[in-house]
């Protein structure tokens, strides 16, 4: 009798506990976390030249065919300037824009260096200058560098990106490559009825850059003819002799024209 008691006392009290604090199982099975993906990228470097400098931030030519293209950097070295041969080292990633922007990008001075472009910038704001007339109403810069073997191709491509650059914040004015068969095939010239079989530039401006041969290695020196047209009746231009001295080039006008 005791022992049944004794049974029933502890089954009362296991009750008693149970109801005031109910233990519930879970049957759902166990939460699983899963890892984010990870990316093996596979750094590249390569070699690219310095096209133009402003503050810190960089414009860069690629000097292989890694990116092909011109495109932006930051740096806070002060040693860096234009015409400077850099390393550059990206995770192998390139996104679609233009310029192309480079994933985890860095860079580093390899050479020093020279570069006529500056000189052939501050050659096209002279030009820009002069003659204003010619100007008025314009909205598209044509610029004619076919004839310049100074400069390489991407250095090329990265003159008329400057050139566009500024001249669209500044006059709202946009800056392309092309020349004078080019844009006529465009029909982007219309028929001058001043005189027979020719033509004219109704909201641009043509401007023209033409270099005579020059094949020594390294250049050092060079002359060039430089225009801008808008009709057979509407252009000016001038002839520069150039030269690099203290790694440095300077220019010196030495002809103007008009008609």
């Amino acid at each position: 009798m005791k022992k049944i008691i004794l049974l029933t006392l502890i089954s009362a009290l296991l009750f008693a506990g149970c109801a005031k604090g109910e233990v519930i199982t879970s049957t759902a099975p166990p939460e699983t976390t899963t890892a984010p993906p990870t990316h093996n990228f596979e750094y590249v470097t390569f070699d690219a030249k310095v096209m133009k400098k402003d503050g810190t931030n960089l414009l860069l030519g690629d000097l292989g065919e890694t990116v092909g293209s011109i495109f932006y950097l930051t740096t806070d070295d002060d040693t860096i300037n234009t015409g400077d041969i850099v390393e550059v080292t990206f995770n192998g990633m390139i996104m679609e824009s233009y310029p192309p922007q480079l994933g985890d990008p860095s860079l580093k001075l390899k050479e020093k260096g020279t570069s006529a472009l500056p000189m052939l910038e501050e050659i096209f704001y002279e030009l820009w200058e002069r003659d204003e007339g010619l100007n008025g109403n314009i909205n598209l810069i044509a610029v004619d560098l076919d004839k310049i073997n100074v400069i390489s191709d991407i250095e090329k491509e990265a003159f008329i990106k400057i050139l566009d650059n500024y001249m669209y914040t500044n006059h709202d004015i946009s800056v392309i490559a092309s020349n004078y068969e080019k844009l006529k095939s465009e029909n982007m010239l219309a028929p001058y009825s001043d005189i027979k079989n020719s033509y004219h530039f109704e909201n641009g401006l043509l401007f023209s850059f033409d270099a005579q041969e020059n094949t020594s290695i390294p250049v050092t020196s060079f002359s060039m003819t430089v225009s801008k047209w808008r009709s057979p009746l509407g252009a000016y231009g001038f002839t520069i002799n150039s030269k690099l001295k203290n790694d440095e080039w300077t220019y010196k006008i030495e002809n103007e024209f008009i008609s």
